[in-house]
C-alpha cells in the first residue's frame, strides 16, 4: 500500500483539490508530498531500525511488534482517508497521512532483514527473496486495481480525471481488508511463538 500511495499521489491530490486550482499549485503539492514520503521512508528505516535493536536487546521485545505498530498506524490512516468527505480533505491535511504511510513503509524494509535472520541464517537468502518479492508483486496488483477503480469513477463523472474521495476509496478499502488479514496472521504468529513474552538474549544479560 505504501508504494501504491506514492505512485498514485498525483491522482489522489487531483481528486481532493478544488476545481479552480492551477496546475502549478497541484504540481507543487505533488512535489511536497513526494519529498515528505522520501524523508519519512528514509527516517523511519534509520530510527525504527535502531529502536528495534534497543527494544530487542535491552527489553526483550521482539521486532515483530514494530511491524504490528506500523500496520496499525497504516490501517488507522487508511480508515481516516476512506471515511472523510472530500470537502474535509485538503493537500495540507493529507501531509500527516503521507508521513505515517511512508514511515510504515520504511519500517518494513528497515527491520525486515533483522527479522528474517531470526528464522535462521541457513535459509536467509530464500526468506529475504520472498520478503522482497511479496511487496513488489502486491504493489503491482494494487496499482492495477487502483487504476481500474479510479477509471470507473472517472467514467461515472464523464471525465478523464476523477474528482472526489470516491476516486481512491475503493482501493484503500480493499487495502484495509488486506491489512486486517495480515494483522490477524501476524498476531497469531506472535501468539503461537510466544513472542508476547519478553525475552532478553542470553548474551545481553549482565
Amino acid at each position: 500500500i505504501g508504494y501504491v500511495y506514492l505512485a498514485n499521489i498525483g491522482q489522489i491530490l487531483n481528486a481532493i483539490s478544488a476545481p479552480g486550482n492551477s496546475a502549478e499549485s497541484t504540481q507543487h503539492a505533488r512535489n511536497l508530498h513526494i519529498t515528505l514520503f522520501s524523508l519519512g521512508n528514509c527516517g523511519s528505516r534509520a530510527f525504527f531500525g535502531a529502536l528495534s535493536d534497543v527494544l530487542r536487546n535491552k527489553f526483550g521485545i521482539h521486532r515483530l511488534w514494530i511491524f504490528v505498530f506500523a500496520l496499525i498506524s497504516m490501517l488507522m490512516t487508511l480508515t481516516w482517508l476512506v471515511s472523510t468527505s472530500t470537502a474535509a480533505i485538503t493537500p495540507e491535511k493529507l501531509v500527516p497521512c503521507t508521513v505515517i504511510i511512508s514511515a510504515a513503509y520504511g519500517i518494513a524494509f528497515g527491520i525486515g532483514p533483522a527479522v528474517t535472520t531470526e528464522f535462521g541464517t541457513e535459509v536467509f537468502a530464500r526468506n529475504w527473496g520472498i520478503f522482497l518479492f511479496a511487496p513488489a508483486f502486491g504493489s503491482q496488483i494494487f496499482n492495477v486495481l487502483f487504476g481500474i477503480l479510479y477509471g470507473h469513477q472517472a467514467e461515472k463523472q464523464n471525465s478523464h480525471i476523477c474528482y472526489g474521495a470516491a476516486c481512491y476509496r475503493g482501493a484503500f478499502r480493499i487495502g484495509i481488508i488486506c491489512g486486517i488479514i495480515v494483522l490477524a496472521i501476524l498476531t497469531l504468529a506472535i501468539y503461537k511463538a510466544g513472542l508476547y513474552r519478553r525475552r532478553i538474549p542470553s548474551d545481553k544479560i549482565i
